[in-house]
């Protein structure tokens, strides 16, 4: 099913709806016609009782489909929440880097660029075909031990060691985050669900006992108001593939920012001391 994320999104909506008016056009004639020898002697009561059946299952449908387009819609903006962090997380370690001397700093605010453009040019592909990225990366690997590394000489640059220390750990957590995001999709069992609710309510719109034209143009509007949730639903089940997916651009703005950043003095005291 991952081929749908590769057509627009109005085409995606397009075709679901095309698909859901042809079922009504042909469902709604069929039941006509097998039903017609007795449309004359279907009393008020009955008529009465599909109309409530229909009702109540429309309550239904409207609670079911209206919590997964909320659910779909968080799971975007939580997506989209994870991936600012991330960029912003890069950002303040690339700035932590400022208080190392050279060539170690250089080296790591070097790796730090490399890897928001490695995000950017290979991982974020890999996303919108549906693969998930490895959770570790060689580039930000090689930055820890780095850091591992390093043995600070003074108590100030021991403090701003620690901080780093802390948050390259948090920035770890924000990758995770974003990586783990990727998953974030409506269970197939509920989709199984919808698709069967929304048969059931054509199928009620075909018990209904009304002119052709109006059946036509009720049913009509019934199911291209489903399929348009459903399209809608389907085309932000996944996050990070589409047209409405997640976009790079926080890790572009970041990237921008740090390179055009001026470079901060290193005290002249400050040297690299290995363990």
């Amino acid at each position: 099913m991952l081929w749908i994320y590769d057509i627009p999104t109005w085409q995606l909506i397009s075709l679901i709806s095309a698909l859901f008016l042809g079922i009504n056009f042909v469902g709604t004639l069929l039941f006509r016609w097998m039903l017609g020898f007795r449309r004359a002697d279907r009393v008020p009561e009955k008529v009465e009782l599909y109309a409530t059946f229909f009702g109540n299952h429309g309550v239904y449908m409207s609670i079911l489909v209206g919590l997964l387009a909320v659910g779909v819609y968080n799971n975007m903006s939580e997506a989209d929440g994870k991936a600012h962090s991330e960029a912003i997380a890069a950002g303040a370690l690339y700035r932590c880097f400022t208080m190392y001397p050279e060539p170690m700093r250089g080296r790591m605010q070097a790796s730090m660029l490399a890897y928001l453009d490695q995000v950017q040019k290979k991982e974020w592909p890999m996303q919108q075909r549906g693969e998930v990225p490895p959770t570790t990366h060689p580039t930000l690997g090689a930055i820890f031990q780095e850091l591992i590394a390093f043995n600070p000489n003074n108590k100030p640059m021991e403090i701003a060691h620690a901080e780093t220390l802390h948050a390259i750990r948090e920035f770890y957590q924000k990758r995770r985050d974003r990586l783990f995001a990727l998953e974030d999709n409506i269970a197939p069992l509920l989709w199984y669900v919808v698709i069967i609710g929304s048969l059931v309510t054509m199928v009620l719109v075909w018990l209904m006992d009304m002119g052709l034209v109006d059946h036509l143009m009720y049913g009509s509007l019934s199911a291209f108001f489903q399929a348009a949730l459903i399209g809608y639903i389907l085309a932000m089940d996944n996050p990070f593939m589409g047209d409405q997916s997640v976009s790079p651009e926080p890790y572009q703005q970041v990237v921008q920012e740090l390179r055009t950043m001026p470079a901060d003095l290193i005290p002249a005291n400050s040297q690299p001391t290995n363990k």
